[in-house]
């Protein structure tokens, strides 16, 4: 009673067979979750990452303007004082040459002194 015939046999395999396909596809499907949620994790790191660079690079690009402003400033003031040292200078001149002038006038108003 123990030997089985051949359409049994037959029975028996091919049911051997679906259990084993599905095991794979339930084992398939399992791993492909189980590298679903790796990729989610890894894409979840990179998102984090690429904010916190986002962030740091927001902080350093309103440093870097607020530098911009300042030496803006700076040179605005620079710019100032150059014309200022500039205008004095120009009305040092003209009284030079009035003074000048006004030294050939008395020369020649005043006798030459002779010795």
């Amino acid at each position: 009673h123990n030997q089985i015939n051949a359409d049994q046999q037959a029975a028996l395999e091919e049911a051997f067979r679906r259990g084993v396909a599905h095991a794979t596809l339930h084992a398939a499907a399992a791993g492909e979750a189980v590298d679903a949620d790796r990729k989610v994790r890894h894409l979840e790191l990179d998102r984090d990452e690429a904010r916190e660079r986002a962030s740091r690079l927001a902080a350093e690009r309103d440093g870097l303007l607020a530098r911009q402003a300042a030496l803006e400033g700076e040179l605005r003031r620079a710019r100032r004082e150059v014309e200022q040292v500039t205008t004095r200078l120009k009305h040092r001149e003209v009284d030079l040459r009035r003074l000048g002038a006004d030294m050939s006038a008395y020369a020649s108003e005043t006798p030459a002194l002779e010795d």
